[in-house]
C-alpha cells in the first residue's frame, strides 16, 4: 500500500516540488470554521469509529497523565481523557469556531483546557506525558510546516513521553480518480505533489463535510519525526471495532488511515 501515491505520481512523469507547489493554507482557519458544528456530527461514521478504537488501543491509560490534544477540533478526544482520569488536557486548534465549540461542550468549567493556536508554527505549551495528533499533520502546507509540527511534538513531550497520531494512509487515493464513498467517507484527488498528493476528503454526515488536505508518503513523516528529534516512529496496525455492519476486512485490505507512536 505504501506504493499507491509513488504510482500515482510517476504515472505521467514529473510531478511539482512538496515545498515550492504546496499553496494549501494550512488547515485553513475559514475551511474549519464554517464547519464547526457539523463537525460534532461525525462521531457516527464508521471512519470515526475505526479511528477510536485504534486511539484507545494505543494510548491505553491516562489516569493521571498530562496530555496535550494537538489539533482538538470540537474537543471529543480532550474531554473523554478527562472522564478517564487525565489530570491535565490541554487542546489546541487554530479555528476560533472548533475551540469555541470545544469549550461549550467541556465537561466541567475550564477542563479541558482549549486554545486557539497554529501547530505548524513554534509553540511553548510545556511539556506533557502524552501528545495525540490525530488527523492533524495532514494539513502541514510544507516541509517546513511538517518539520514544524513534529518538533512541536517533540518538544511537547516530557522524556519518556508518547505520541499517539493518525495521518491518511496512501491506499486513501488508491482509486483517486474516481473517489467512492468508504467508511462513511470519500476523498477525491485533486493534484500531485512531491511526496504525496493533495486531496479533498468529504464526511458523508447529514450535511457533509468536506475539507482539503495532503496524502504523504510515510516515509516523509519517518524523515521529519526523525530530524525533529525522535530515533524511530511506529506504524501500528489497525483495531477491529467489532461494529455490526462494518466491513473491518475490507479496512485492513485498503485503509483509510494508518496510526503511528512515537516515544521520546
Amino acid at each position: 500500500m505504501r506504493d499507491v501515491l509513488r504510482d500515482i505520481n510517476t504515472a505521467s512523469g514529473s510531478t511539482p516540488h512538496l515545498k515550492e507547489h504546496f499553496k494549501f493554507i494550512y488547515a485553513s482557519r475559514t475551511q474549519y470554521d464554517k464547519i464547526a458544528e457539523d463537525y460534532n456530527n461525525v462521531g457516527t461514521l464508521h471512519t470515526t469509529m475505526l479511528s477510536r478504537v485504534a486511539i484507545q488501543t494505543y494510548v491505553g491509560n491516562v489516569r493521571g497523565l498530562d496530555v496535550l490534544d494537538f489539533g482538538c477540533g470540537t474537543g471529543s478526544y480532550s474531554r473523554k481523557f478527562i472522564e478517564l482520569g487525565a489530570t491535565k488536557v490541554v487542546g489546541i486548534d487554530n479555528s476560533e469556531a472548533m475551540v469555541e465549540s470545544a469549550r461549550r461542550q467541556a465537561v466541567v468549567s475550564g477542563l479541558p483546557e482549549f486554545h486557539v493556536a497554529d501547530a505548524s508554527k513554534p509553540l511553548h505549551l510545556g511539556e506533557f506525558d502524552l501528545v495525540l495528533a490525530v488527523w492533524i499533520l495532514n494539513y502541514a502546507s510544507n516541509e517546513v510546516e511538517l518539520l514544524s509540527m513534529w518538533r512541536n511534538i517533540f518538544n511537547g513531550l516530557r522524556p519518556g513521553g508518547r505520541c499517539v497520531g493518525i495521518v491518511p494512509d496512501p491506499a486513501l487515493v488508491g482509486a483517486a480518480e474516481s473517489p467512492e464513498e468508504r467508511f462513511g467517507q470519500s476523498t477525491k484527488f485533486l493534484s500531485r505533489v512531491q511526496g504525496g498528493v493533495r486531496a479533498r476528503t468529504t464526511l458523508h454526515t447529514p450535511h457533509p463535510i468536506s475539507f482539503d488536505h495532503y496524502v504523504v508518503e510515510p516515509s516523509m513523516h519517518e524523515k521529519y519525526a526523525m530530524e525533529a528529534g525522535f530515533s524511530s516512529i511506529q506504524w501500528k496496525p489497525p483495531v477491529d471495532p467489532q461494529i455490526p455492519g462494518l466491513d473491518f476486512a475490507s479496512f485492513v485490505e485498503r485503509p483509510i488511515f494508518q496510526v503511528f507512536v512515537v516515544s521520546r
